[in-house]
């Protein structure tokens, strides 16, 4: 009897492990009136947070589809997957008791997609997003604002790759966007907003005797209320670079900071009411630039706004 009892509870363990109710799927849904239980991922059954959708329902390189307004909770990734919101509501994440409302951290092959998410940390918690370790990121119509370090964070250990669009990241603390680390690092940033920052973008190697490069290019951003608008700092001008074009710059003490050996490429691109344009570093101008009649650097060159 015992050894029969023993077969058949074996059997009821391989039935539910077999049972593609309780399977991981490549898409899932997640509810603000979802429920975080076992076989939770469809349309009519969805799950309420993005980490138990991420844990316990979602393939490695699946999406996670949010049906409708809610706040999902911090969430750590830990294999690729893409977050879409396509406009079905405001899918929030607030980072409650964590320090990091979305943190990524996957092997050195892993992509992420971030979409539709509003992100804010309530001036109580330290990163909208960090990300110490992925290959390939894009973030796309996000707003990360509020914290008390970063709004982005893409300081890690993993050669990054990343674009972001069409997003903001505002009033935090120190960075709106920080790219830094002992790897390479390049991305493009397009049609975003990075305002009332500590910085607005800051890039750049975290060590001299380790320097891949950071590439960064950059086109119709705006950047408005800083201590400084853009940073770009590292130790070889042929690695560490960033082009700017169609860049707005305001309300800034600088506008534009190339430190060490970093360089700066500017074209297209205007500001308005900042204490100084450029002039350190290697900032280089195309000659089509406009600015207020504020101070300019040697390096940079711009045509007066009439």
């Amino acid at each position: 009897m015992k050894f029969r009892s023993f077969l058949t509870t074996v059997a009821t363990f391989s039935a539910l492990a077999a049972n593609p109710a309780f399977a991981l799927s490549p898409q899932v849904f997640v509810s603000g009136k979802g429920a975080d239980r076992a076989g939770c991922g469809t349309t009519t059954a969805p799950c309420r947070s993005f980490q138990y959708a991420h844990d316990a329902a979602v393939t490695a390189g699946g999406m996670i589809a949010v049906m409708d307004s809610g706040d999902y909770g911090p969430v750590k990734i830990t294999k690729s997957v893409s977050i879409i919101n396509n406009g079905a509501g405001v899918a929030a994440i607030s980072a409650a008791s964590a320090r990091t409302a979305i943190e990524i951290d996957i092997p050195s092959s892993g992509r992420v997609v971030l979409r539709g998410l509003t992100v804010d940390g309530g001036k109580t918690q330290d990163w909208g997003l960090r990300v110490p370790n992925a290959a390939t990121l894009e973030i796309s119509k996000c707003v990360f604002r509020n914290f008390n370090q970063s709004g982005i964070a893409l300081a890690g250990f993993t050669p990054l790759s990343f674009t972001i669009a069409d997003t903001e990241s505002s009033d935090n603390l120190r960075y709106g966007l920080e790219a830094t680390g002992p790897v390479s690092i390049d991305g493009v940033i397009r049609n975003s907003r990075f305002n009332r920052n500590g910085t607005g973008i800051s890039a750049g190697p975290s060590y001299r005797s380790i320097d891949p490069g950071v590439r960064l290019v950059v086109k119709g951003v705006e950047v408005n209320g800083a201590n400084t608008g853009f940073a770009m700092w590292g130790y070889d001008p042929t690695r560490d670079v960033s082009t700017l074009a169609g860049v707005s710059i305001s309300n800034t003490s600088t506008a534009l900071l190339a430190s060490l050996s970093g360089a700066l490429s500017v074209s297209r691109s205007t500001f308005v009411n900042n204490n100084e344009v450029g002039g350190f570093g290697l900032v280089t101008s195309s000659g089509d630039n406009q600015a207020s009649l504020y101070s300019v650097g040697p390096t940079m060159t711009v045509v007066p706004m009439k």
